[in-house]
């Protein structure tokens, strides 16, 4: 039972005008078991709409009473009823009804209109109704119009209207203008509107310029502001701190913050918990001292990564499935590693292509390893093509070597690198490859270097 006006609006995401809805009756209607039929008035014909819409999910009976509504001169029906087409994808109706309302000048309509055509990529049109809300001061359609332009790369005019909408005091538009300086890689801007939007208590904001600080190394403040956006309830916020912590090696952190967005159902925290349960640390010692704390040994350890695969299965993430299928060949449980490398593979994930590939490669069956690594190279993945090149390799078949560890070579794969030089058989050419190497090797450490040192303005 609702006991106020205000429920009903939260739990349905509505807006009740108070001049036209008596809060008594938009009760009484809301909280029935079944409706009389001899109302009158649109606006009840409205709220019963409402109602079998919202509340018994019988569109029949819906479109029914918007339709007596309209009948009856009721302009609310006509977005009510051009949102009910748009829920079951009918969007040439749904245009019917929003059009016949805008002509009313509903601005909620243009809005509606604006997003329908750019769900249709129809982006002209989408640009049309949302201008036609922005002459009447409409916030809302500042930011999707906005947004619109960021998807388009026209980050001039993105700016522009995301910045009219911030004048108004939108937060929206102040996270989504933080989000695009933080793309165009300007830190300092991105950082004034993520605060501009948090001051407002916005959440996203916290998680995004928590994030700006990890990329920047300045831990502290990113976990400041991660924290912030737990205490909000955030479950990408306790991903993101998890894998900061994962990634600074504090293992039993990374699980609680891994666990606790677990628990608000985030599949990347299933898969990354998976992942560090399963993967071999860099120093063992770490992970053994770990398992002992904690109460694992090795072989619960990898029963734990599997049972959070699964979870991120479950929710259709690839790079469980993957993870997983690795888990089960490590094990050389080559069965269960088949079925989830293809269950990834269904979805178009490289990276199992290239595994079964390998798979195959170990048990001899050459046919079936290059179909995989062949699949994995159409999506461009390096590994597959120094692994095909090796398989071409140990069958004396060099020619065919030497063109995948060059495809390989061209995509940075520093393991082709070396494998070619024994098949080429040309001193110039191993000494220039060496060079490439050492200088790939200075190169990066010089980066880490200048990271390392690289002060956040």
């Amino acid at each position: 039972m609702f006991e106020n006006i205000e429920e009903i609006e939260k739990k349905y995401d509505l807006t009740f005008d108070k001049k036209y809805y008596n809060e008594k009756m938009v009760l009484s209607i809301f909280n029935s078991s079944e409706i009389r039929e001899e109302y009158y008035d649109s606006n009840i014909l409205v709220i019963i709409g409402l109602y079998y819409f919202y509340v018994k999910k019988d569109n029949i009976n819906a479109k029914k009473y918007y339709l007596m509504a309209i009948e009856k001169g009721n302009d609310d029906a006509l977005n009510n009823l051009g949102h009910l087409y748009y829920e079951e994808k009918d969007y040439e109706n749904a245009k019917k009804y929003w059009l016949m309302a805008i002509e009313k000048g509903d601005i909620d309509v243009m809005n509606n209109l604006g997003y329908l055509y750019e769900t249709e990529k129809d982006y002209k049109n989408a640009e049309k109704y949302w201008l036609m809300a922005i002459e009447k001061g409409d916030v809302d359609a500042m930011v999707f119009l906005g947004y619109l332009y960021e998807k388009e790369k026209d980050y001039e005019n993105a700016e522009k209207y995301y910045l009219m909408a911030i004048e108004k005091g939108d937060v929206d538009a102040m996270n989504n203008l933080g989000y695009l300086y933080d793309k165009q890689k300007d830190y300092e801007k991105a950082e004034k509107y993520w605060l501009m939007a948090i001051e407002k208590g916005d959440v996203d904001a916290m998680k995004n310029l928590g994030y700006l600080y990890v990329k920047e190394k300045d831990y502290e403040n990113a976990k400041k502001y991660y924290l912030m956006a737990i205490e909000n309830g955030n479950d990408l916020a306790m991903y993101k701190l998890g894998y900061l912590f994962d990634e600074q090696k504090d293992y039993e952190k990374a699980e609680k913050y891994y666990l606790m967005a677990i628990e608000k159902g985030n599949d990347l925290a299933m898969y990354k918990l998976g992942h560090m349960y399963g993967k071999k640390c860099d120093n063992k010692q770490i992970m053994i001292n770990l398992i002992k704390k904690i109460g694992y040994n090795y072989e619960t350890n990898n029963e734990k990564a599997e049972k959070y695969y699964l979870m991120a299965i479950e929710k259709g993430n690839a790079c469980a499935m993957n993870n997983l299928g690795y888990l089960f060949d490590e094990q050389k449980d080559y069965k269960n590693a088949k079925k989830y490398y293809l269950m990834a593979i269904e979805k178009g994930n490289a990276s199992a292509m290239n595994n079964l590939g390998y798979l195959f490669d170990k048990q001899k069956d050459y046919k079936n390893a290059k179909k995989y690594y062949l699949m994995a190279i159409e999506k461009g993945n390096a590994s597959a093509m120094n692994n095909l090149g090796y398989l071409f390799d140990k069958q004396k078949d060099y020619k065919n070597a030497k063109k995948y560890y060059l495809m390989a070579i061209e995509k940075g794969n520093n393991y082709a690198m070396k494998n070619i030089k024994y098949v080429m058989n040309d001193l110039e050419l191993y000494i220039c490859l060496n060079e490439i190497i050492n200088k790939n090797e200075l190169i990066e450490n010089e980066i880490k270097r200048l990271r390392d040192i690289k002060k956040f303005k």
